[in-house]
């Protein structure tokens, strides 16, 4: 009888726990409108991996919206463009792909909704220095509160690109 009602409190507790680890944790960052001139936005920003054949690529927007639309196997940025435009259906509606930034003298730091692993959907902060109107580099993530590595690491460049996508989306207002 003892062992039986073991089982359930375990049950119980295991079933108390994932629901509550289902729950998308909250962005920190406050949305703002960007006015500032230290970065073009009527773009988008790229970090490519020459070993990998791979590009990442980010839109920033006016409103302090960022748009991740993740990666692409090819450094040629018209293949990239062309999927970007025939991924952005999808995109457009994935919630770990939107985030908020903000611009602070020659500072930058976002943070978004990183991919989930079986419970809600955690954030992570990026954290970089602007070099100029048109590359910034990432020099730290946070995830966890815990910061994950420091120094360059990604270094951004800008890419003209117009009409840009829509910033509209459901979880960021």
């Amino acid at each position: 009888m003892k062992y039986i009602n073991i089982i359930k409190i375990s049950v119980l507790f295991f079933i108390l726990v994932s629901f509550n680890g289902c729950k998308d944790e909250d962005i920190s960052l406050t949305k703002s409108p960007y006015y500032g001139a230290d970065l073009k936005i009527d773009g988008y920003y790229y970090v490519q991996d020459v070993e990998q054949n791979f590009t990442n690529v980010f839109f920033l927007y006016r409103d302090g919206i960022i748009l991740h639309t993740y990666g692409y196997s090819s450094l040629d940025l018209n293949i990239v463009e062309q999927e970007i435009i025939e991924r952005y259906s999808i995109i457009k509606d994935t919630k770990d792909c939107w985030g908020v930034f903000i611009i602070t003298g020659n500072a930058i730091e976002y943070e978004k909704w990183g991919p989930s692993v079986g419970g809600g959907l955690p954030t992570y902060k990026c954290i970089g220095e602007i070099l100029n109107d048109t590359t910034f580099i990432i020099t730290e993530s946070v995830e966890d509160n815990k910061t994950s590595y420091k120094d360059p690491i990604d270094v951004y460049h800008y890419k003209h690109f117009l009409p840009k996508l829509d910033s509209t989306n459901i979880w960021i207002k």
